[in-house]
C-alpha cells in the first residue's frame, strides 16, 4: 500500500514538473532519453523509475529530486557574491512557501526555454 501511494504521488509530481516546463510527454521523453509511453506509465502510476533513471531525468532537466520523491522542495543556496545573486536571494526570502515554489517553477521554466530553445506554448498558433 505504501509503495502504491508513493507511486501515485511521484507520478503526479513528475507530471506537474513536466507541465511546469511546458513539455509534452513526447518532448520530455526525447530530452531525457525515455519513450513517451514510459513517461506516461510513470505519470499514471503503472511504473516506478529506477534510481538511475530518476537521476537521469533530474540531471537532464534540472528537476528537484527531493521534491519528486518526498513532495518537499530543496532550498538551493545561490552561489556567488554578486549584487544580482544577492538581489535575487533578497526577493526570494520575502516570499512565503507557496510564492517561493511558484517563483522557482517560473524561473526553471524560463531558463529551460532559454537553454533548450523550447517554444512557449502560449505563443504557438
Amino acid at each position: 500500500m505504501e509503495e502504491q501511494n508513493f507511486s501515485k504521488k511521484f507520478g503526479e509530481r513528475l507530471q506537474e514538473e513536466r507541465l511546469s516546463l511546458g513539455l509534452t510527454q513526447t518532448q520530455f521523453g526525447e530530452l531525457t532519453g525515455f519513450s513517451s509511453e514510459y513517461i506516461h506509465d510513470i505519470e499514471t502510476n503503472k511504473k516506478i523509475p529506477t534510481l538511475a533513471e530518476l537521476k537521469q531525468m533530474c540531471d537532464t532537466l534540472h528537476l528537484d529530486i527531493k521534491y519528486l520523491i518526498s513532495g518537499k522542495h530543496a532550498h538551493y543556496e545561490l552561489i556567488g557574491n554578486s549584487k544580482k545573486y544577492e538581489e535575487l536571494k533578497q526577493l526570494l526570502s520575502q516570499c512565503d512557501e507557496t510564492q517561493y515554489e511558484l517563483c522557482i517553477k517560473k524561473i526553471r521554466a524560463f531558463l529551460f526555454q532559454c537553454l533548450y530553445d523550447v517554444e512557449d506554448k502560449d505563443n504557438q498558433e
